[in-house]
């Protein structure tokens, strides 16, 4: 899949927290392999025989942190907004439990180029308020300058504890297709008509279901529900 220069600043690591012993031995392994490969082809003197397992090693490391085709049952709609699709996660894996999914959409009218990226993320003017952060205004996409901010500017303000500010995970177009199959029909009539999963665009934003209450703790939700929609 095509990765472009945004992604430099896209993905948060902290993610790989929340994977099991199992799931990080299992990246570490292929992480092995794919270095060995790479020693091997670059110091083969000519030999090329290790490049199909280059290849194969990358592929693997590659998927192992991607949702997949295969991964798509497990997400169920929850609700959207005009922009995004939010789904919630019902399978097992520690990585995802406890966690809900958005996904960009994009208009379905031909004359609006659905699955174009915007990539005015930020005018002039906020480039110069925020020159400082140099991880926010090197963005050249609006959504990852949106999730940027919050990390970078928001939960430094206010503190952790209070700012989720998400992580971006890669997902690949089989998932989407498989996603949208899954919820078209559970969506509004009036959505399905005007907006689809935007399948051109191969990160989505995971977060926390904050509708998930602690036992004997009263919070409410309502404005990070109604951002989690709508940003």
């Amino acid at each position: 899949m095509a990765m472009d220069d945004s992604h430099s600043s896209l993905f948060n690591l902290g993610i790989l927290d929340t994977l099991t012993q199992d799931e990080l031995h299992e990246i570490l392994d292929s992480y092995d392999a794919f270095c060995n490969a790479t020693q091997s082809l670059l110091g083969g003197v000519g030999d090329l025989s290790y490049g199909a397992q280059f290849v194969s090693h990358v592929h693997t490391l590659f998927m192992e942190l991607t949702l997949t085709e295969q991964d798509a049952a497990h997400w169920v709609y929850r609700g959207e907004g005009a922009a995004n699709i939010v789904v919630s996660y019902t399978g097992s894996s520690p990585s995802y439990i406890g966690k809900v999914m958005r996904i960009r959409k994009s208009p379905r009218k031909a004359s609006a180029l659905p699955g174009v990226r915007n990539t005015i993320a930020l005018s002039p003017h906020e480039h110069l308020i925020w020159k400082e952060v140099h991880e926010l205004i090197s963005s050249s996409d609006k959504e990852i300058a949106g999730q940027l901010y919050v990390d970078h500017v928001m939960k430094p303000l206010l503190g952790s504890k209070y700012v989720d500010a998400g992580s971006h995970i890669l997902v690949t177009k089989e998932f989407l297709m498989t996603v949208e199959k899954n919820v078209d029909s559970q969506r509004p009539a009036s959505r399905v008509d005007v907006s689809q999963v935007d399948k051109q665009c191969d990160f989505s934003l995971l977060m926390s279901d904050h509708s998930i209450f602690p036992q004997g703790i009263e919070t409410l939700a309502l404005l990070l529900t109604i951002s989690l929609f709508f940003i």
